[in-house]
């Protein structure tokens, strides 16, 4: 059963994530301002980071476990990171190049970020907002030049990364999700830029798709990798 229908002439929507327990949902797309809905007031709140409005803010993921999300900037290389609570920004990671895409660990103590540069970042999220967020370690995303998607399986045992060119590898992560360099299985299945990741609850399963392809999408049994 439906229960509302929203609209927003001003922003093509290309993420919306609940947050605040369901209470809220945070509306982002390739515009320089995002919306928070509020459920039970049914109200929509135009904001913009920091007061200063930046492009293609294009993406958000939501900590599984802490009070955190993460609105990636494009254009910018940033990662803004957000108090789910107070909406106010925690710190703004910068990339080199650009910010596609963001994924955090199951615990929400790391975050991991990449773009357009080919190299996927490890944040430290256990600071508080006095004593920023280190990057802990830098990863090149093989064979890979353009990362578009990532996503850390629920056990934190995987992380799936998606390229520009349809190419998805599958790294295992040690302690401390530490990234091990060089992927366990690239995927090759597809020819046109990854959109999205999703692992099955499970961990047994990856979902990967391309929005520019008729009928790409493929499933992946881990851990045999047998592809469907």
């Amino acid at each position: 059963m439906k229960l509302q229908s929203l609209f927003t002439p001003d922003l093509p929507v290309y993420s919306a994530k609940f947050i605040n327990g369901g209470e809220k949902a945070l509306l982002t797309g390739n515009r320089k301002h995002f919306y928070i809905y509020d459920v039970a007031a049914n109200k929509l709140d135009r904001q913009v980071i920091g007061g200063i409005e930046q492009k293609n803010l294009s993406s958000v993921v939501v900590s599984p476990q802490e009070d955190l999300l993460a609105i990636n900037s494009a254009e910018s290389g940033r990662c803004h990171i957000y108090s789910q609570k107070t909406m106010k920004i925690v710190q703004s990671l910068k990339l080199n190049g650009s910010c596609t895409s963001a994924s955090f660990s199951p615990d929400g103590k790391y975050l991991f970020t990449a773009g357009d540069q080919g190299d996927i970042f490890q944040w430290d999220l256990r600071s508080t907002s006095a004593t920023k967020h280190q990057c802990v370690s830098k990863t090149n995303d093989v064979g890979n030049f353009h990362t578009t998607a990532l996503e850390v399986s629920p056990d934190g045992k995987y992380l799936a990364s998606g390229s520009k060119m349809g190419t998805v590898n599958i790294f295992e992560l040690g302690d401390s999700y530490n990234l091990n360099p060089t992927p366990v299985k690239s995927i090759l299945n597809l020819t046109t830029s990854i959109t999205d990741l999703k692992f099955h609850p499970s961990s047994k399963m990856l979902a990967l798709c391309s929005k520019w392809k008729k009928n790409a999408v493929r499933l992946v049994h881990l851990p045999s990798y047998s592809t469907y």
